[in-house]
Parts: C-alpha cells; structure tokens; sequence
C-alpha cells in the first residue's frame, strides 16, 4: 500500500511575498533498512528511483522522469518517532497491524520528495493545441 502527502514548503525570505512550492512523497507499509549510519532517511518512503517509476508510472507525472535530479530531493521533515522509528502516518496505521506509541518524541527524518511544478502557458498550448 502507498499513501501520497503532500505538503506546501515556504522559502527563508523577508518579504511581503512569501514563495515556495508543493512537493510530494509516498510513505509505503514496507520499511527498509538505512542506507548509512548518522542519517536519518526516513525507512517507509519511496526512494528517489521508486519514486521517479510510481509518479511516471502510476500517475502519469511525466517531468518526474525528466530533469529528475532538480525534481526529486531530500527534504527534512519533523515527525513523531519512537524508538529511532518514525510512527506511521494516521491513513497507514490503520492498515498496519502494529500497536502505534501513544508517547513520542519528534525527530528529523529525511525524505526524497518531487517537487510539483505547474505547467508552463507554452506546454498547455502544445498539450490542448
């Protein structure tokens, strides 16, 4: 099973303005191992390349395959955990058949997201004719 977040990032700037964008990630109900020691990627997510295949795949996201280096990169999140593990999301934990913490604590986990870029007016135009 795959849940797709989604969730709105703002850039550090001072002005009246405010701009950022919207990325997406897949949490799964199968967990890996970390790939290395000191980092904490988060177990449960799609990485980059499964990433790039469900988004192209599954969902017919195009870009996600083209330029995917400046489209799909790691992002921190700050998540409940417990036990150096990050809980499940609500949606996933009903379908785990785990007991889920009710005391936590949050922690940093790192998480390969793509980056959702609204087409240009030229690509429109080409797309509707």
């Amino acid at each position: 099973m795959k849940i797709l977040h989604g969730t709105w990032i703002p850039q550090a700037e001072n002005g009246f303005i405010q701009t950022g964008a919207f990325y997406l990630w897949v949490e799964t109900t199968e967990s890996k191992k970390p790939r290395s020691k000191g980092r904490s990627v988060h177990p449960r997510q799609l990485a980059k390349p499964e990433l790039e295949s469900f988004l192209t795949d599954e969902l017919g996201i195009q870009s996600a395959s083209q330029k995917s280096e400046e489209a799909i990169s790691p992002k921190y999140f700050l998540l409940p955990s417990t036990a150096d593990q990050p809980l499940p999301s609500l949606e996933l934990s009903r379908y785990l058949e785990a007991e889920t913490s009710e005391k936590f604590d949050f922690q940093y986990w790192q998480i390969d997201c793509y980056k959702a870029i609204a087409p240009s007016r030229q690509e429109l135009i080409t797309i509707h004719g």
